[in-house]
């Protein structure tokens, strides 16, 4: 059973949040930027994900009121009517059922926004983030091959 969550609703003022968790080899293994090293670039992530019709929450728990991590709807390259599912979680928040409720929260915030479709792009290798995507209804539509990815990219599809 997942966590009763909340989506509290980041701005480009959060940068050290995304610092404190893009730090974490681990939190930003699968991630598409290297581990942070510095503050200003958890002001440059928060940037980029608040900002030119990019939509990004803090995950908290409803209950503790502590931070489990960041989800966000993204705006892709010439994509007007869906968005691209983002999601990283604190390492301690890892197993809980945190990304489950936040990615079903994300699908709710879609279709009020009035995207009835979403995307999410996971590293082939992220076993653990692929099979929350299909435990969200998100199918595998396509692996990508570019070569920096290594093994590929996989894109998922999630309708309503």
């Amino acid at each position: 059973m997942s966590p009763a969550i909340r989506l509290e609703p980041l701005t480009p003022a959060d940068g050290p949040y995304f610092y404190e968790l893009g730090s974490d080899p681990q939190v930003a293994r699968y991630m598409r930027f290297s581990p942070l090293t510095d503050p200003a670039q958890g002001d440059e992530l928060a940037q980029s994900y608040t900002t030119g019709g990019n939509l990004a929450w803090r995950i908290v728990d409803a209950v503790s009121g502590r931070s489990a991590g960041v989800a966000a709807l993204k705006l892709g390259d010439h994509e007007d009517t869906r968005r691209s599912v983002s999601l990283f979680l604190a390492r301690d928040a890892w197993g809980q059922g945190y990304g489950a409720a936040a990615v079903r929260a994300l699908q709710a915030q879609a279709l009020e926004l009035g995207f009835s479709t979403l995307a999410g792009f996971i590293v082939e290798e992220n076993t653990a983030s692929r099979r929350l995507a299909e435990k969200c209804g998100f199918t595998l539509e396509e692996i990508l091959h570019f070569p920096h990815i290594k093994p590929g990219l996989c894109l998922y599809g999630w309708r309503a």
